[in-house]
């Protein structure tokens, strides 16, 4: 069984690549929350997530089970272009250049996604399909959608929760692109009630 965190993180990033960065929650916190523990736990919440169908995830689960060390260095991989991506989209909301150290471990795992694509013509067009599915496969499909996001005009909306123990990464598609919070039914609420709390706190003094 994956873990609750991976079956409960929710998905308000508005594209993959983000609600992945958002699989660690609250990175302004002396502790934060970690989602993914393990391979299972990784492709668990890419299947709920989008990024993986059910047959793929069924696919790269039977994997994993004949080789859990494979797998397991896949998972560890996977952390790793986990926090290399939300540095990137976090300097691109920040208008700062990313480290090349971030980009190289981009740019190892689209390289090495883009050595098993083929092209071949399907139904009158012709369209780029993998040709395996190792455990890797799922860091491919993740890499991709960081590949679209920032290499489209979206990027211009990738914007970080105004909480500070939360920061997570969010597409902001609101037409006056005035969203602060992750979403108001978490930290736009708290943050609402502690404002409140000041407030009330200071008009009784």
């Amino acid at each position: 069984m994956s873990s609750e965190q991976a079956q409960e993180t929710k998905l308000v990033g508005g594209a993959p690549c983000l609600d992945f960065t958002n699989t660690l929650s609250w990175r302004g916190r002396d502790a934060p929350e970690e989602a993914l523990h393990d391979y299972r736990d990784l492709i668990e919440w890419s299947r709920r997530s989008g990024v993986l169908d059910e047959a793929e995830t069924e696919r790269l689960r039977n994997q994993a089970a004949l080789s859990p060390r494979h797998a397991d260095a896949v998972y560890i991989r996977s952390i790793e272009l986990r926090e290399a991506l939300y540095r990137i989209f976090n300097t691109a909301y920040e208008d700062a250049e990313p480290a090349e150290a971030d980009l190289k471990t981009l740019n190892q795992i689209l390289s090495e996604a883009l050595s098993h694509k083929t092209l071949s013509k399907t139904g009158g067009a012709y369209t780029m399909q993998y040709d395996s599915e190792p455990p890797e496969y799922v860091l491919w499909k993740l890499a991709d959608s960081a590949y679209e996001l920032l290499t489209s005009m979206d990027l211009q909306r990738v914007k970080r929760c105004a909480s500070d123990e939360c920061s997570w990464l969010f597409l902001d598609l609101s037409r006056n692109r005035s969203r602060r919070w992750c979403s108001m039914e978490s930290c736009g609420n708290r943050m609402k009630a502690k404002r409140h709390y000041h407030r009330t706190r200071d008009e009784s003094k």
